[in-house]
């Protein structure tokens, strides 16, 4: 099967891709957020943070080099592989006692996380065409949200009171094994173009040259950084400063979770007819800005004013992350994995600076301040959307 034209591609690729790309991040979600339990059993909590910069820094070299290996392999082999590795480091995972072994197969395992999201990025990319990319990209993160979503339930069904956290990553190595089975049943004869790799920093300083694909991948960045401070230090400050056990925290942030699953896939279909990319990004960013900053005020344990705030600060996320990928894949050839590249690497690369940043910060500032310079940086980023081109193409 081909993909030239687009419109011979059976709508089932486009639904059956949304469906892999859910079970991939059924494993994603459900390892990612008992790893850092996990790994605290290995090595102390404070250098928990040194072994995601160091995954982030192994993703960000490999996703750098992958237009190489899609030209010289294809996309599906390249993935394939890629999520063959993610399974035995998972094996790994399950069975090892060995703290080097156990740390190793961690860096692995995440970083090979981030790379997998690029092959879907090319796929998607394959089965949309211009007009319904927002529907396209609204419907896929809706699916892989909605994993998120699931996970915190899944966890607490296989973990239930017990801590021995392997018997999670078992269950994700028979979910991986799933995607592998569906991957070769419905798209290994799916073709993919390529262009001819560039060397990846000659292709970034031409897209950072456009200053609307600079803005957006900026804006992308400073949205995973936002990711990256809440996910690192809100549980530790609503469990240790406010004072919420684990048990409620598990329902607080399965609610907070829920408007990616709500509204990613409208926010796309509404875009595809009327535009307003960059309209909806910027009322996203406001609204996260303005639940951090609201964060710190709040000093008592209450349920619902949390999941409140939370949920807000997600309808604001929801709203950035669908629109910065309509916007940006608005604007880039499916074949450019070059630039998909550099917009991918935005991510592991605000794993590496915000770790580092907080650190930093927390020298001079108490967990709850944190929260204050989050909203400032919100603020530059819409500073930055105000300056996108909202002119919408079809």
């Amino acid at each position: 099967m081909h993909l030239e034209p687009k419109r011979e591609l059976p709508r089932r690729i486009k639904h059956i891709l949304y469906f892999i790309g859910f079970l991939f991040t059924v494993h994603v979600a459900a390892t990612d957020f008992i790893n850092s339990s996990y790994l605290e059993q290995f090595i102390g909590l404070d250098k928990i943070g040194l072994l995601y910069i160091i995954a982030s820094l192994l993703s960000i070299i490999i996703v750098s080099n992958l237009g190489t290996l899609f030209a010289k392999f294809g996309n599906f082999a390249t993935m394939l592989t890629f999520i063959i590795v993610a399974l035995l480091a998972l094996t790994g995972l399950s069975f090892t006692s060995i703290p080097i072994l156990a740390i190793a197969f961690f860096v692995i395992h995440y970083s090979i996380i981030v790379v997998s999201r690029t092959n879907f990025d090319i796929y998607l990319e394959q089965v949309s065409t211009h007009k319904n990319i927002g529907e396209t990209r609204g419907s896929y993160l809706s699916s892989v949200n909605l994993a998120w979503f699931l996970a915190p339930l899944l966890i607490a069904f296989v973990l239930r009171d017990s801590v021995i956290y392997q018997r999670m990553y078992l269950v994700s190595i028979f979910i991986v094994l799933v995607v592998v089975v569906l991957l070769f049943a419905t798209i290994r004869h799916v073709k993919v173009r390529h262009r001819p790799s560039k060397p990846f920093w000659r292709t970034a300083k031409v897209l950072l040259h456009d200053g609307h694909i600079a803005k957006i991948i900026l804006i992308r960045f400073l949205m995973n950084f936002f990711f990256a401070w809440m996910t690192i230090y809100t549980p530790i400050y609503l469990h240790e400063t406010i004072g919420f056990d684990w048990k409620i925290l598990g329902v607080i942030f399965s609610i907070m979770l829920l408007p990616y699953v709500l509204f990613e896939m409208p926010l796309g279909k509404i875009t595809d007819k009327f535009g307003g990319e960059k309209e909806i990004l910027i009322v996203g960013l406001v609204i996260m800005a303005v639940s951090v900053i609201i964060m710190p005020l709040i000093t008592v344990a209450s349920i619902p004013l949390w999941i409140g705030v939370l949920f807000l600060s997600r309808i604001g996320a929801s709203f950035v992350e669908s629109m910065s990928e309509i916007y940006f894949f608005r604007k880039i050839s499916p074949t450019n994995t070059n630039a998909i590249e550099l917009f991918r690497d935005s991510d592991p690369l605000a794993y590496i600076i915000a770790p580092l940043s907080a650190s930093i910060i927390l020298i001079f500032v108490s967990i709850d301040q944190l929260y204050f310079v989050l909203g400032a940086v919100m603020l530059v980023a819409i500073i930055i959307g105000l300056r996108l081109n909202g002119k919408h193409e079809h």
